[in-house]
């Protein structure tokens, strides 16, 4: 599993230095919303006090993670990329990012929460319609770049109401997912869970 965190080194991303927008959607989980609602932001908080630096960029951590992610798709192990991690997935596969959303997201301004609250659409014979069993789903939101052009084998496996890239995965390889929200901040829902869980199986597979 590649997780998110600091922005990839911009050369790599295809990207100059630049800064990005913030923002606002419902969701129905039973008794999981509430308590996501009260841990999501807890979550978040533990994430960066564990942080050992909040650099904007962490060159030591792309090299490392590249070394991982090339041995991990040569091996053949299922992987998930969250946010940061499904952007690498795809710069690693010869893609690149968009660095400034404002131009998707116009005056409204691109929805920023830890909560699930924007919409996304779900490509149908998908790997992540098949792990999610659903069209369509609400996310949470706290990123500042996005998948442009698709790396090699790459496709877009859903997309938000604007057309930014929500979720990729790869066509020649059997497990290999990224999703632009963060799942591991809403630990109460379970259609979030499923990709953990789906990760798992994938794993105990091989």
């Amino acid at each position: 599993m590649l997780g998110g965190g600091a922005d990839i080194e911009p050369s790599k991303a295809g990207l100059e230095k630049e800064n990005l927008l913030p923002p606002e959607k419902a969701d129905s989980d039973g008794d999981g919303k509430i308590l996501a609602w009260l841990l999501a932001p807890l979550l978040l908080l533990f994430r960066g006090v564990l942080a050992i630096h909040h650099a904007s960029v962490d060159t030591a951590r792309d090299a490392f993670e590249e070394r991982c992610l090339k041995q991990a798709l040569e091996a053949g192990y299922p992987i998930l990329g969250i946010c940061r991690g499904a952007q690498l997935i795809n710069i690693y596969s010869g893609g690149n990012l968009h660095g400034e959303l404002s131009e998707f997201y116009g005056e409204s301004g691109n929805p920023a929460s830890v909560y699930p609250r924007k919409n996304i659409a779900i490509a149908k014979d998908s790997l992540l319609h098949s792990t999610l069993g659903q069209g369509s789903l609400l996310v949470n939101s706290f990123h500042k770049q996005a998948v442009n052009h698709l790396g090699d084998g790459i496709m877009v496996s859903a997309t938000d109401d604007f057309g930014v890239t929500q979720a990729i995965e790869s066509t020649q390889h059997t497990w290999v997912l990224g999703v632009q929200w963060h799942p591991e901040f809403l630990p109460t829902l379970k259609r979030h869970q499923r990709l953990f869980r789906a990760l798992v199986r994938a794993a105990s597979c091989d």
